[in-house]
């Protein structure tokens, strides 16, 4: 037994340990005697089984929270993929002393002889980076601090923070809650997150978004708030058009956790940025390649395999199409990353309605293996990964999401689509699935998402009065998620809206707004999105 001491934040200890040394040479054990010497608050009881280097307390148990701190030691995080980091591209056959490919199996032997890189290209300090690091000293120093990256796809943002923590000084602790949802993960582990803890928020709109989101992004502010807890650090990351819709409610705890944590992650390498790297790229010839052929200054976008990857799209077969079209509406409309066999099976058939050629034999695995396979290196379009429950799903990269999201965001969707989204939307999808909708017009669809999901019925929806002639409700719309049958209907009627929507697909009429439109659609249109006629 010895006596250890040492200090978490603002508050000193001083226990009696009985340990010994574990397989990994970590010293563990359990408090005999002891605890708080000074500060707020008390972190250690006897009884307690907790892990020690030198005199710092690594591992230890709050006793009034009466579980394990959340997140791993940085000294056991080593996989930076874990931590979703792009893979960068491989360049194969590559030979670094020519600058150029080589065909010649004798001479590429030569590269047999380089020793070995690794995983990640050797790293091109920014601007950005200089705020980073200032925020995690004044961390490491005991202050609580919130860092945003703001930038496009495949600019470094989640690299700039992997560089970020691995200067933190041992004792840390890194949490990256994503399981079962990254919402509802980070919003049950905040109560057990310990001083000296990374807050790992990559793609900080799944965590802050929605009900569940605003109660996690609530949970984080009294966290912070609360100066006996820290220091903690928070690194999140985001795209521009995220960052404004999470800091849109001028009320939300969202924009208050979020308001002046900004730090923009330009798209492109600056000339002095250049000047940098080129230095650096003696030691790492795929940072010199990369400088090469990279266009318009996106070295990052080039390491990160976008390129090739926009390639594969482009040139895919008509299934393979389908299916990433199907996924980019998709988390357009109702958000999410990972998307299940069965909905990409059901509206690839959609969107290849009326090529019954294409759709022959098992058409969706042969475009799936397409869509997965490796584009150079860095996984293709498709990445396949498990749900909670082990459900094989697939994610779109995050490049094709952000290049395409914008090309298809007028494309209209029939009633079929919104059928097959209300059937497979997740309980975290609907809320953004309903007012989607309601953006569209679509309202019986966001009604029957409002419903689905168990909240309260809310916006456009919950003010359309009840019309009723003869003791029963008129209906505005019979057909379809949105309604196709002609009638001259005066005002909404919200009774309608739970009617049974009729089977089969979008139907072709002539629809008609409320009254307070007081204007006539056009007649021969799509029931899944309407528009105004011209």
């Amino acid at each position: 037994m010895r006596w250890v001491r040492g200090s978490v934040g603002v508050i000193e200890y001083r226990l009696l340990v009985d340990s010994g040394v574990n397989g990994r040479g970590d010293e563990v054990g359990h408090i005999v005697q002891g605890g708080v010497v000074s500060g707020a608050g008390a972190l250690f009881q006897a009884g307690q089984d907790i892990t020690v280097q030198g005199d710092l307390v690594v591992h230890g148990v709050a006793p009034e929270r009466g579980q394990p701190p959340v997140g791993r030691l940085l000294t056991e995080v080593t996989d930076p993929f874990g931590l979703e980091v792009h893979r960068p591209r491989g360049d194969e056959r590559h030979d670094p002393l020519e600058g150029a490919f080589v065909t010649d199996p004798l001479l590429y032997s030569r590269r047999s002889r380089l020793p070995e890189l690794p995983v990640l290209p050797s790293y091109v300090p920014r601007p950005h980076d200089v705020a980073l690091r200032e925020a995690r000293d004044e961390a490491v120093a005991g202050h609580h601090r919130v860092i945003t990256l703001v930038g496009a796809s495949s600019t470094g943002k989640t690299r700039a923070c992997w560089e970020a923590v691995r200067g933190l000084p041992p004792g840390w602790r890194l949490w990256h809650p994503i399981n079962p949802d990254r919402a509802e993960a980070c919003l049950a582990g905040l109560p057990f997150v310990a001083p000296r803890t990374v807050i790992w928020l990559n793609d900080a709109q799944h965590y802050l978004s929605g009900p569940v989101g605003e109660r996690a992004a609530a949970g984080l502010r009294e966290l912070l708030g609360d100066t006996g807890r820290g220091p903690v650090l928070v690194l999140a990351t985001t795209w521009p058009e995220h960052f404004t819709m999470l800091t849109a409610d001028p009320g939300g705890h969202a924009r208050v956790l979020l308001e002046g944590t900004a730090i923009e992650v330009p798209a492109k390498f600056s000339v002095q940025t250049y000047e940098t790297a080129w230095t650096i790229a003696a030691r790492d010839h795929r940072l010199g390649t990369a400088l090469r052929r990279a266009e318009d200054g996106q070295v990052v976008q080039y390491l990160a395999g976008a390129p090739a990857i926009l390639e594969r799209y482009r040139y895919a077969p008509p299934a393979a199409q389908a299916l990433v079209h199907a996924a980019v509406d998709v988390i357009a409309r109702c958000g999410g990353r990972d998307l299940s066999a069965a909905l990409l099976t059901e509206l690839g058939a959609q969107y290849l309605a009326g090529r019954s050629e294409l759709r022959r034999g098992d058409w969706f695995s042969s475009a799936v293996e397409y869509l997965t396979e490796p584009c150079r290196g860095v996984p293709g379009p498709f990445e396949v990964v498990n749900d909670p429950s082990g459900q094989t799903c697939y994610r779109l990269a995050d490049y094709l999401v952000q290049e395409l999201t914008w090309r298809r965001w007028n494309v209209s969707c029939n009633a079929e689509f919104w059928n097959s989204l209300l059937a497979h939307a997740t309980p975290a999808q609907l809320p953004l699935l309903a007012v989607q909708a309601e953006a569209r017009h679509l309202y019986r669809c966001a009604y029957r998402a409002h419903r689905k999901a168990g909240g309260p019925v809310r916006g456009r929806i919950a003010a359309l009065p009840l019309r009723s002639r003869g003791g029963s409700a008129r209906p505005v719309a019979r057909h379809g998620v949105c309604g196709a049958r002609r009638c001259r209907a005066q005002r909404g009627s919200t009774a309608s809206l739970c009617a049974t929507d009729a089977e089969g697909g979008a139907e072709r009429s002539t629809v008609y707004w409320p009254a307070s439109r007081g204007r006539r659609l056009r007649s021969g249109g799509s029931a899944g999105e309407i528009r105004p006629a011209p």
